[in-house]
């Protein structure tokens, strides 16, 4: 009778270890689970983020009201209509300065919040600030002086 309870006794035992394993094994794999949904979500978010800022600079047509140079005071635009560009989704641009029309190709770069800018000449617009009708860059040319361009619809 005593083997028997001790029998007994360690199967009871080796019947809990073993739930003890499943029970750990279904936890590890639930935090594994969890891990890759929060990696699913971040990545997807980063892409919804870049979308959502693309879909912004290809919204419409965007009026250049005021430049500034060097950190000097911000110099306002005489009138809305003298300036313009728009950033078409196909990667192309439509510009006018002054009357002077130009097409140029453009490419946004989510990781580095830049807009290169490929027509007559090149150049690189880091963006500060976006939103549905407000757009701020600044214009990186080497050799040339900082300016900031504010744009609006």
């Amino acid at each position: 009778m005593e083997n028997e309870i001790k029998i007994f006794t360690r199967f009871r035992l080796l019947k809990l270890d073993f739930y003890k394993k499943i029970i750990t094994f279904e936890l590890k794999k639930s935090i594994i689970m969890k891990k890759i949904v929060f990696l699913f979500v971040v990545i997807l978010s980063f892409n919804l983020r870049a979308q959502n800022v693309k879909q912004l600079i290809t919204s419409g047509k965007w009026y250049v009201v005021s430049t500034q140079e060097n950190g000097k005071q911000p110099e306002e635009a005489d009138s809305k209509e003298d300036e313009w560009i728009i950033f078409l989704p196909n990667g192309t641009t439509e510009e006018e300065h002054f009357g002077e029309n130009e097409n140029s190709k453009w490419v946004y770069s989510d990781k580095n919040k830049t807009m290169k800018i490929i027509g007559s000449s090149t150049y690189l617009n880091k963006l500060i600030e976006i939103t549905k009708d407000r757009m701020v860059v600044e214009v990186i040319e080497k050799g040339q002086p900082d300016i900031i361009i504010t744009y609006e619809k």
